[in-house]
């Protein structure tokens, strides 16, 4: 392989498929409906309803126990999520691991290196997939069955979920509350971005009052409602995945199970450090075609 350093990302790139670029651009103008009061309007209901359902068919990576959600908001992807715990729970009282998503530092939030060391009644996001490897967390069960017992909220982050591969996972869990789902990097829309958020419980918070107000992206949510209607949640994973194999071997990573990244401990890769989990590299560059 030529050297395409250049195409090398440390951050998470969505894939940018030339389909579902000529799709977006050939429809996104429909998306303004509603002539005469508000440009774009769209039922959020009918929207969460088939969103979850494209969730539920995603073959590759399930969520076992999301059921247990049953309120269910719309977000500006899962950064909404974030920012609702943020001012529900204040950032102080927040925690995440080393080689999360960095966004969390540098807002405020605690890092830490083992669940022991989140005091008790405190509360964690902790992404599903893992940010720093795409893959489930080594010690997931252990994570959960220590918040279980020390009382510790947790919210899953499953930005990636949809273009992994990681089987069934258990979320059932008592200490989970909340679950956040994108579709930003599925269709490679993150300047547009919608979302869910799952809560197990009934919660009065800004995103809950802003979904109970339909106060809500309302042209993303028809933009996304469009394309889920043309091309299914697995269509980039399973465009893409034979090739993230051979440009993983080619390159000598290791493949994660995030269709975005290439995996090594190797220091050649050092730049692409993850707080030294490992060497995380986003290769969604050279994937698309």
């Amino acid at each position: 392989m030529t050297d395409k350093t250049n195409l090398y990302d440390k951050g998470a790139r969505p894939i940018f498929d030339k389909e579902l670029y000529e799709f977006v651009k050939k429809h996104a103008s429909e998306c303004w409906n509603e002539p005469t009061k508000i440009m774009t309007f769209t039922d959020k209901e009918a929207f969460k309803t088939l969103y979850k359902a494209h969730i539920s068919a995603y073959k590759h990576s399930q969520l076992v126990g999301l059921e247990q959600y049953s309120n269910t908001y719309v977000t500006d992807g899962v950064t909404g999520a974030f920012l609702d715990w943020y001012s529900l729970y204040g950032i102080s009282n927040i925690y995440v691991f080393k080689g999360e998503y960095p966004f969390h530092e540098r807002n405020g939030c605690n890092q830490v290196d083992d669940v022991y060391a989140i005091p008790e009644n405190k509360f964690l996001i902790l992404s599903l997939p893992f940010s720093a490897t795409g893959n489930v967390h080594e010690d997931y069960k252990k994570i959960m069955q220590v918040c279980d017992i020390r009382n510790i909220t947790v919210l899953l982050d499953c930005a990636y979920l949809n273009i992994s591969s990681i089987g069934n996972v258990d979320i059932s869990y008592d200490c989970i509350s909340a679950v956040a789902t994108s579709l930003s990097k599925v269709f490679c829309t993150g300047m547009n971005k919608i979302g869910l958020l799952f809560y197990k419980s009934n919660i009065q918070s800004p995103i809950v009052q802003l979904d109970e107000w339909h106060y809500l992206n309302h042209h993303s949510m028809v933009l996304h409602s469009e394309l889920l209607k043309a091309f299914n949640m697995g269509f980039i994973y399973d465009k893409y995945v034979s090739r993230h194999s051979d440009v993983c071997t080619e390159l000598g990573l290791q493949k994660s199970n995030t269709l975005l990244f290439g995996l090594s401990n190797d220091v050649k890769w050092s730049n692409f450090s993850r707080n030294g989990i490992t060497n995380r590299v986003c290769i969604s560059k050279i994937l698309q075609y």
